[in-house]
This record gives C-alpha cells, structure tokens and sequence, in this order.
C-alpha cells in the first residue's frame, strides 16, 4: 500500500507534459481579464475582425534581421496589416496592432513616449503578468491608452515543458474548437512564445498569409543592439539581455520554438490553406520557410 501511494505521489508531484501549468495560467488569466475591462477594453472576440483590412499579417519581432528590411519592404508592409508586441514600441514603424505584455517600468514609460505615434491603434493586451496581478491599471501611464480600442486575450497556453507532439497539440485544440480559420474563438492557444500565440490568433483572424519578419533566434540580440539602430539602446533603456536562444535549447524541451514555428506552419497549410514566409534568410527558420515575394 505505502509503494503504491508513493508511485501516485511521484506521478502526481511531475507536471511531465505541462497540464498543470496550462490549467492554473489558463483560469488566472481568465479572471485577471474580467477584472481587467473594468478599467477599459473587453474580452478579445469577434469584434477584432473589423480591424482586418488584408489577406497578410507581417508579425514583427525584434531580431537584427529587421535592419535589413529595405524602405520599399517597409512601404508594402505598411499597405497590409501588421503585429508588433514588446518592446517593438521602440521601433519607428507602426503597425496595425501592437500587443502589449510587459509591466515594468521602462515598458510603461516607452508606451507613454510613444503613444503620440499609436494613437487610435488597437492594443492587445497578453500574458502572465496580467494573470499575476504585475499590471497596475492605476498607474498614469497606462491611461493614454483610454482612447484606444483595447482587447484583453484569454491565451491558452502551452508550457516550454511540454513533451507532446506538436501534431497531436494541434489535433487537441483544434478537437476543442480553438482552431477554425476565420472565427476568433474564446482561447487562443500558445505555443511556447509570443510568436506561436501570434500564429494562431493569424489563423483565428483568417490570414491567408504570414511573413514573419525579425523571428531569427540565431543570438540574443535585437535589433537596436546593431547598426542602425544603436541609438534606441540609451533613448529608451531598452533590455541589454534577453534569452531568445532558450527558445531553441533542446535541453530545455524537445519542443522548441523553431520546431513550433515551423510545423504549425505545415498544420496551418494543410488545413486552411495558409502560407507562412520569414522577410529575409537571416533567420533559423530559413530555409524552412520560404522568403516572401516582395511585390516591391
């Protein structure tokens, strides 16, 4: 009886593929959110899809390859739509939606600087300080976004623990109804990072297409640690460090965020006929994903 116990223990005490991660997250977040819109903003729904006004969502991240991103490049992304999140406010474009995660003061005080430029453009809010109470709605800053549309994401998150199958990952939310091209749906999954919760919420939005532009993970860095964009670094203290190659550490899950990337890209193609591209080659997931045709 007391080895049968303690197999029970052990199995119970070892979150092996996550679960318990995904469940508590899921339910903080949740009820963070409802108490959220009572500041402003509602529940992320289907309201969203009238912000849609193209067949292509450029998701931009914060690898060095955006340099490389020529005027023109710019000037056809800019007539599409368009995803920044983090610390993406620092860069001079601005897209079409920005989702806003972060809660420390050097975010906040780069949102207030910004917002002149982000007037009017819809803000999604995402993540676990949220869910743990980090964000306060009190503070004076945050209250330059009461002009803007705000939409509270209920995420369902996947942990970087989780040893499951991608395919079989993807068959479960789907199963769930949180897959279905063109409809936004309760929960939006996450696969690991930002960029598999942008993926999907693409997929919910009915994207035809997804350029992921500045996705790289071949360094820590970002690109206002390279020419030109030093200057960034000391106007807005932006983070120094980060810890992108922990998103590709095989060591920290077999799961890794390339391996995410690239076969929700393949599930997402196969299943509503959606076609996922990198801007440049500066990135692991070249040659994986194609390089998008600029028309340009």
């Amino acid at each position: 009886m007391i080895n049968f116990l303690k197999k029970i223990f052990k199995r119970s005490s070892k979150d092996l593929h996550g679960f318990n991660y995904t469940v508590s997250e899921l339910v903080n977040l949740h009820k963070a959110n409802l108490k959220a819109i009572e500041w402003h903003g509602q529940i992320l729904n289907a309201s969203f899809l009238n912000y849609k006004t193209s067949d292509t969502l450029f998701i931009l991240g914060s690898g060095p390859s955006v340099n490389s991103i020529t005027p023109l490049q710019w000037d056809y992304i800019k007539k599409n739509n368009s995803i920044g999140f983090n610390w993406w406010l620092a860069h001079s474009f601005v897209p079409t939606f920005h989702m806003f995660q972060e809660a420390g003061d050097d975010m906040l005080n780069l949102l207030k600087s910004r917002h002149d430029s982000y007037k009017d453009i819809p803000f999604i809010f995402r993540g676990s300080g949220i869910a743990k109470g980090k964000l306060d709605f009190s503070d004076a800053r945050l209250e330059i976004l009461l002009d803007n549309p705000v939409f509270f994401m209920n995420e369902y998150p996947i942990s970087s623990s989780c040893s499951i199958s991608p395919d079989l990952l993807y068959q479960y939310v789907s199963a769930l109804g949180l897959l279905i091209k063109g409809r936004i749906s309760s929960f939006v999954p996450k696969w690991r990072s930002t960029v598999g919760l942008i993926m999907s919420f693409a997929y919910q939005m009915g994207y035809s297409e997804i350029v992921l532009c500045g996705c790289d993970m071949l360094s820590d860095e970002h690109f206002w640690h390279k020419d030109p964009q030093l200057y960034i670094n000391n106007a807005y203290n932006l983070p120094k460090e980060s810890k992108i190659m922990h998103f590709v550490d095989e060591q920290v899950s077999q799961n890794t965020v390339p391996l995410y990337i690239t076969s929700f890209s393949k599930w997402m193609k196969t299943n509503g006929n959606v076609n996922t591209y990198v801007a440049n080659s500066n990135t692991i997931l070249h040659p994986q994903l194609k390089v998008y045709p600029f028309s340009c």
